[in-house]
């Protein structure tokens, strides 16, 4: 009898233990979906500067259960506030930025083979209930590919991949067809459009990565009027900062650690001195007038040249006020496009290539003004001040579609041509 009541209460203990006890499969089927935000380092923008671009916002998210294949991904809005007007060039109708929310890295160091499909091309229409630029996609279940960036890619339903128009599915060119990558964001808030520190991106589907891959959110052209914020007292030790606070509200459940950001550092970014200058003249009287007479921008053919002026203008002795202009910190002057870069042979632009460093330097002979290149590698650090720059092969702006440079990025901006 005793040996029988050992038994039944290692029985009992073995069951107890067992109940509390969660299996493997249910654990990692229970990850949760969290996502955390990063800038990298932040960049140093200009004082004097309205529309400076600050660094890019990068979310990044793991777990969650993945979207069944044939079922809509859940969308979310995505906002951004800075402690400074955002002032993103507007495009159409005086709503839409030019700050862009890319998701996985398309035709990037990561992911070299990956198309970038914006939402609102014509693979990847936005002609639904909600409105331009608001997308849907539809799952294939695997969530490496939500965001491969095929047009009219549709699932698996009833095994078809692609729109087809044939039963259920809807035709090539509809909406819910295509899996975007690209989204583009819109001045202000939901609540207050007229938030002029904010850019939203609404109904963005946001499919969870589960345990088999992960996901990335990238938020890239975000400009500030650093000119506002101006720079720090004197005495302070620390730069004034432009700082970012990232939200994201739907019906996903999504923990996001890391909302406040520092995106930027605020100094001056121009300095200028008198290097000569003549203390003989009265105050407000002005001096060479007869070199350009009022409203006049060119040397006239009877100016009479004053003492120190050559034929062309220009100072020769010193006599006359002498300004000099330096950066205020490295690389606060920039070009406009990479391609003002690049060497002649290469864009037409005015740099020569630095064999042992693999770059380009400024040789001061030339000044060229090419035609833009794209800028569309995420990640890649390009430093001029268009930011990422991609009117795609269907834009209809006077110089689109732009080339890519070769390679694509070039030397020094990244690691692997794409």
């Amino acid at each position: 009898m005793a040996d029988f009541r050992k038994w039944l209460y290692a029985l009992a203990l073995v069951a107890l233990l067992a109940g509390l006890t969660v299996p493997a499969s249910a654990q990692v089927a229970n990850t949760p979906f969290q996502c955390a935000a990063t800038t990298g380092v932040p960049p140093t923008v200009r004082a004097e500067g309205w529309t400076e671009l600050v660094g890019d916002i990068i979310i990044n998210c793991t777990g969650g259960i993945p979207t069944p294949a044939g079922q809509v991904v859940q969308p979310v809005n995505v906002s951004v506030s800075i402690t400074t007007n955002l002032t993103s060039r507007l495009l159409s109708g005086g709503v839409w930025s030019e700050a862009l929310l890319i998701i996985d890295e398309p035709h990037s160091a990561i992911n070299p083979g990956r198309p970038i499909l914006n939402c609102g091309n014509a693979g990847a229409i936005d002609s639904g209930p909600s409105g331009p630029n608001v997308c849907a996609i539809v799952s294939t279940g695997n969530p490496a590919q939500t965001y491969d960036g095929t047009p009219n890619g549709y699932g698996t339903t009833a095994g078809a991949t692609t729109c087809t128009g044939t039963g259920t599915i809807p035709a090539s060119g509809s909406y819910s067809c295509g899996r975007p990558n690209v989204f583009q964001g819109r001045l202000g808030t939901p609540q207050d459009p007229n938030q002029y520190n904010s850019v939203a991106w609404l109904g963005v589907p946001v499919d969870p990565p589960g345990t088999t891959t992960n996901r990335t959110l990238r938020i890239t052209n975000i400009r500030a009027d650093a000119h506002d914020l101006g720079v720090s007292a004197p005495g302070n030790f620390f730069l004034n900062e432009v700082q970012a606070q990232i939200s994201i509200n739907g019906n996903s459940s999504l923990a996001l650690t890391g909302g406040l950001q520092t995106v930027a550092y605020v100094a001056v970014g121009l300095i200028t001195s008198l290097k000569t200058t003549n203390f003989t003249f009265l105050q407000c009287i002005g001096e060479n007038t007869s070199l350009f007479p009022f409203g006049s921008t060119v040397l006239p053919s009877t100016a009479t040249l004053g003492p120190g002026i050559s034929t062309s203008g220009q100072q020769t002795t010193g006599k006359s006020p002498q300004f000099s202009f330096s950066e205020g910190f490295g690389s606060s002057w920039k070009a406009k496009n990479i391609a003002m870069i690049l060497s002649p042979t290469l864009s037409g632009g005015n740099g020569t290539t630095v064999a042992a460093a693999s770059y380009w330097s400024y040789d001061g002979t030339t000044m060229n003004y090419p035609t833009d290149l794209n800028q569309d590698v995420p990640g890649a650090i390009y430093n001029t001040e268009s930011g990422f720059e991609y009117p795609g092969s269907g834009a209809t702006l006077a110089k689109a579609p732009l080339a890519d440079p070769a390679p694509n990025p070039p030397f020094g901006l990244g690691t692997v041509p794409v």
